[in-house]
């Protein structure tokens, strides 16, 4: 019989661990589409899933459909979306994503519809625009 050293068992627990914690990070994308990418993101930032699952973001974390966007008092984040659109919310924030679908420069079902719960925020918008198809309530 074989006998691994310390440092080998403490590496392979550690590979395991790394393959198992990833698994559900994988799922989440799979089911999910990416509709936008952080570009920059200061202080407390957290997107909170339909589902309640929440997640520090980061610089070049990904936003799903239906993620609320909340940024704590100090926080400040600066979103490209799919369409190439550009949000900026600011500290004391709260924003979701209700609906955001985009199939191209021509789509027809291109749609993005956007609340602000609490806070400020600024946009530019991008391909996505009309009346119906881009909408930020408040």
């Amino acid at each position: 019989m074989k006998r691994y050293s310390a440092k080998n068992r403490i590496l392979s627990l550690s590979i395991i661990l790394m393959l198992f914690s990833g698994v559900p990070l994988f799922a989440q994308e799979n089911q999910d589409e990416m509709i936008g990418r952080i570009v920059q993101a200061k202080g407390a930032v957290r997107a909170v899933s339909a589902q309640g699952d929440s997640r520090q973001l980061l610089r070049r974390s990904k936003i799903f459909a239906q993620d609320t966007i909340v940024t704590g008092p100090a926080g400040f984040v600066q979103i490209r979306m799919a369409d190439s659109a550009i949000i900026a919310l600011k500290e004391n924030s709260e924003f979701i994503f209700n609906e955001y679908s985009f199939d191209g420069e021509d789509g027809a079902t291109d749609r993005a519809l956007m609340e602000l719960v609490r806070g400020g925020f600024r946009t530019i918008d991008g391909l996505i625009s009309g009346e119906e198809e881009y909408r930020v309530d408040t």
